[in-house]
């Protein structure tokens, strides 16, 4: 401490201190005092003191600075940022910094300033409600949350419509019932006390939803009528008119979507948007009430300024993210970068549900892959389907139908930029110039097609990326196109055979992603209509069946058979050996 001088005793090994007499040794143990009880200006004082002061032994001399260096902590965790500043000076020269306090050192001069005041302003309000146990409860915490709203509206002039609703949040939704004047115990009914929404928070609770709250990002969407179903990632809310966006976002991609909602409670198509949050990011958006979408407005850098300063007023307007389902989120896109939704992203920047079209003439007008379910190959969606298939006669006899419903359809092709940028895949199964037993071979084993693909693409994390980005547009986003992309991608990757000894990590990737996805999607979507087949079902099974007479590296064996098993146990999916397989298993002929 400050304000002490090492003893000359030094029979214990450890230092001592003793307190110098007189004004001065008063004052410097008031100062003392005052470090301890928490002033982050005593501490800085009193560490100021302990690098400055002089000492005849080296050992009092690093011993000083290590405990300056301490009281500078504590003092800058609190926001002082001269404590800081002598921090980052200590860090540079060495001086007083250990193996013990580096880590520490570092965060706070990494710590930005509203989050060391958050984590400040956390701690006090639990050592106010708190009363010296460990933990408040989630009512308390409520409570004194109205009250502090309240205090600061009595000490502002507040339009009549905007205090009549004051006691809304913004996504709508009313804040629990609490009777802020009943604080005693004998005052409380405990027999009738319902506490099904009550539960227990440590300090460490609130300091991580004030983190949360500093780093969080804010998506401001301005002029959203009330009704108008609004969500992120994968909640989705019907606005409140006082709804302004949503605040508390943690750092990361995430896509925030939108529909609007007519007289009758019937949902428009859902369009959104992937958007990278920084820390602290403010984002304002205008909404378009005549084309019931985003407007293409600019918005002025004053505006937001204006809006950033008056972030307090708004504050009550704005939903938090669900950090629920942040998790869950995290894992259905941890393979997706930033860069890689803005290049699958349309260049509209939006991902519709139903694509905008327009007039074109037959020449122009795009035509679906004339494919059946039973074919191990891959398909895309009509958008940017290229690929051609090898006919069977299963195929044969339904293509001459399927063009016959084609010319009957209008003349219409979407609105340039509007469609996902999905990768195509090759127009054909097998190399250009292959023989008639190449081809029966990369008919049935799709290894070539997976080359290719990985070719146009940076790496095989992209690969996978493409599969979560399409599969979450799906989800998210409606976007059947997309659904239709995620099935072939997924029919690619369970079709081939040399694939899974030549790309060892993709399939461990791979395995690691469908997982979670399988446990979102309805069951009802997997299913193919015509042949009423578990389009999954059957290509995992195609899967399984290969890992079984594959020389797969042991640990990948062990981990696509754990998921066969659990999805057998899950689903009571039957992934065992079938004659039936046998009857119609193409058989490699050499000419």
């Amino acid at each position: 401490m400050a304000g002490v001088v090492p003893s000359k005793n030094r029979s214990t090994g450890r230092k001592q201190w003793t307190l110098h007499d007189g004004p001065r040794g008063s004052l410097r143990r008031l100062r003392s005092q005052l470090a301890s009880d928490g002033c982050p200006e005593s501490q800085v004082v009193l560490a100021k003191q302990l690098l400055e002061e002089e000492c005849e032994l080296e050992i009092d001399k690093k011993e000083n600075a290590r405990l300056g260096v301490y009281w500078l902590i504590k003092a800058s965790e609190q926001g002082n940022s001269e404590a800081t500043e002598l921090l980052n000076k200590c860090l540079i020269t060495g001086r007083g910094i250990t193996e013990h306090n580096y880590l520490d050192v570092k965060s706070c001069i990494n710590m930005t300033q509203d989050e060391k005041i958050a984590r400040k302003a956390a701690r006090e309000m639990f050592a106010s409600l708190s009363n010296g146990e460990d933990f408040i409860t989630s009512e308390q915490l409520q409570k004194r949350m109205i009250e502090i709203r309240n205090e600061s509206l009595n000490h502002k002039i507040i339009p009549e419509e905007e205090n009549h609703h004051h006691n809304e949040l913004g996504n709508g939704e009313l804040v629990n019932n609490i009777d802020t004047d009943s604080d005693t115990s004998e005052e409380t009914d405990w027999s009738t006390r319902n506490d099904t929404k009550n539960e227990k928070l440590t300090e460490d609770h609130l300091v991580t939803a004030a983190v949360n709250y500093s780093h969080g990002g804010i998506f401001l969407l301005l002029g959203v009528p009330k009704g108008t179903e609004f969500g992120i990632d994968m909640k989705v809310w019907n606005t409140d008119e006082n709804f302004r966006g949503i605040k508390m976002i943690p750092p990361g991609l995430h896509f925030i979507h939108f529909s609007a909602v007519n007289n009758t409670g019937q949902s428009a198509p859902r369009s959104g948007f992937f958007y990278n949050f920084k820390k602290s990011d403010f984002v304002v958006k205008l909404y378009d009430k005549k084309t019931e979408d985003i407007s293409t407005e600019p918005i002025s850098e004053s505006e937001i300024t204006r809006l950033k300063d008056n972030l307090v007023q708004l504050d009550k307007f704005l939903g938090p993210y669900p950090y629920d389902i942040l998790e869950k989120w995290n894992t259905l896109t941890n393979y997706l970068s930033d860069q890689l939704a803005v290049t699958l992203s349309p260049n509209s920047g939006l991902v519709r549900s139903e694509l905008t079209l327009m007039p074109c003439s037959d020449a122009d007008r795009p035509r679906a892959s004339a494919k059946t379910t039973d074919e191990a190959g891959p398909s895309t969606s009509s958008a940017n389907s290229t690929s051609t298939n090898l006919k069977s006669p299963k195929r044969s006899r339904c293509s001459d139908g399927q063009s016959f419903g084609e010319d009957l359809l209008p003349n219409l092709k979407p609105v340039e930029g509007t469609e996902i940028r999905f990768t195509k895949f090759p127009e054909n199964k097998y190399p250009d110039g292959s023989t008639p037993a190449q081809i029966t071979k990369h008919s049935l084993d799709s290894t070539y097609v997976l080359d290719t693909m990985l070719k146009r693409h940076k790496s095989v994390v992209d690969f996978i990326g493409e599969l979560q980005f399409a599969f979450v547009c799906f989800l998210v986003g409606h976007c059947l196109d997309a659904f239709e992309h995620w099935k072939s991608m997924v029919g690619l990757l369970c079709s081939c055979d040399e694939a899974l000894i030549k790309y060892r990590g993709l399939y461990d990737m791979f395995i690691t992603v469908l997982e979670p996805q399988l446990q979102e999607i309805p069951e009802e979507f997997l299913a193919d209509i015509v042949a009423n087949n578990n389009f999954v079902y059957c290509k995992l099974k195609t899967l399984f069946s290969t890992i079984q007479e594959t020389e797969v590296e042991s640990r990948l064996k062990m981990k696509i058979i754990r998921f066969r098993d659990s999805l057998s146990e899950k689903y009571s999916w039957n992934f065992g050996h079938s004659d039936e397989d046998d009857e119609d298993a193409p058989v490699v002929v050499d000419l």
